[in-house]
Order: structure tokens, then sequence, then C-alpha cells
């Protein structure tokens, strides 16, 4: 099947996601560039991959929180943006990534003990399969898997997706999402392949690294 319709099959939440409004202020702009400089872009993932905007995702963040047991009433946003999603040639791989700025340090720690949450990756599992079932998705599995250290905190998500779509075309998705936070900066960037073999991990964290070398020098605490 092509590479936008899986995308919009399989694992639509990812591991840090809009939750709150973004405040219009000066902070809120100033952000705005630096997130710019926190996606993955063409540069860092070299030849081989179109790309194309990114699709809308669905603001799962409450659910998540909720189904891990902990409040998010109190997250705000200064900005956040989606990159750009990226597919290989023979549309078999994708990578995709975004940014969020929240309002203070504090949040972003909060962010992270959600995160961190031993129920977290089957939180996410859960949600996926929800918001996913109406494409034909019968079964997300999701378990955390290492990642080396980026940022303050890191952590990966290993989840697969399986079932049968509306025109009887097998669903057989695996999916690596990343999350990597410093300061008030929430990173997340996404791999996923066709089939049950994922992407390559020492690939996504030669990605990883370069955004996170960015990420360092980044107004964000």
């Amino acid at each position: 099947m092509g590479g936008r319709v899986l995308r919009r099959i399989v694992v639509v939440a990812t591991l840090v996601v809009t939750g709150a409004g973004v405040l219009a202020s000066p902070a809120a702009a100033s952000d705005r560039i630096t997130a710019r400089k926190l996606v993955v872009t063409a540069a860092d993932i070299g030849r081989g991959y179109s790309s194309a905007p990114a699709e809308p995702k669905p603001d799962v963040f409450k659910a998540l929180a909720a189904c891990v047991g902990r409040s998010s009433d109190k997250r705000k946003l200064s900005t956040t943006l989606d990159g750009l999603e990226f597919t290989n040639a023979d549309g078999t791989a994708f990578i995709s990534s975004s940014v969020d700025l929240v309002k203070t340090v504090a949040m972003a720690r909060a962010d992270r003990a959600l995160i961190a949450d031993a129920k977290f990756p089957s939180c996410l599992a859960e949600v996926d399969k929800e918001l996913s079932a109406s494409q034909g998705v019968a079964s997300v599995q999701a378990e955390r898997v290492a990642v080396q250290k980026f940022g303050q905190y890191s952590t990966a998500i290993l989840a697969h997706a399986s079932g049968t779509s509306g025109t009887g075309q097998q669903i057989d998705v695996t999916e690596v999402t990343v999350a990597v936070i410093r300061g008030r900066a929430e990173l997340t960037a996404s791999f996923t392949t066709t089939g049950t073999t994922p992407f390559g991990e020492s690939a996504a964290e030669a990605i990883v690294a370069k955004v996170d070398r960015r990420l360092a020098k980044a107004a964000v605490t």
C-alpha cells in the first residue's frame, strides 16, 4: 500500500504530543524559530528519501496521561512543530519527527515522568489501536527498547501493528519512536517500516544524534 496511506493507518500516537493550546507571546515566537532547528531534516537523513508535509495528528496526550494515571491539566505549550515526513524510494521506510516546547522546565519534567512510567508502552498501544481500528488495525503491541543517551533523557518504544484494511490488504507495520527531552524541549523521531523488521538501529540513532547536537546548542533551558 502507498506510504501516505500507511502513515495514516499505523501508530498515530507519538511519545510526546500536543496537549494544550500554544501561547501567543514574544517567547513563543522565539521558540518557534528554535523548534524549526529541532526536527529531522533531509540533510540529517541523506539521499534516498522524498519528503512531504506532515499530516495532521490527533491530540492524544490527555488520553495517554489518563491511561497511565497522571494529570496533564497543567501542561502548557509555548510552541509545537511537525517536521516533514520522509519516504524511501520503494515505500517501505518512513521517517517523521516533531518537537514540543513547553512553557516551563517543570512541565517537561512531568512529561518525562509520564513517558518513563512502566505503563506507558501498553497505554500507547491501547491508544494507537483505538485510533487505528477504523483503518483495519486489529492488534498493536508496544515495548520499551534500548536507545543511546540523548539530551537529558531519552527513551524508545518499539510498536508493531497488524490487521486487514477495508480493501482486504494485510497491515503489517513496525515503528520505533525515539523521545528526547532537554530543558523545555520534547523531541520525537519515528522510524516506520513495512513488515516485522524494525528500521536499522544504528541508522536511526545516527539521525537522532544530528538533531541532538542542535538541541545541545538550543535555548531551551
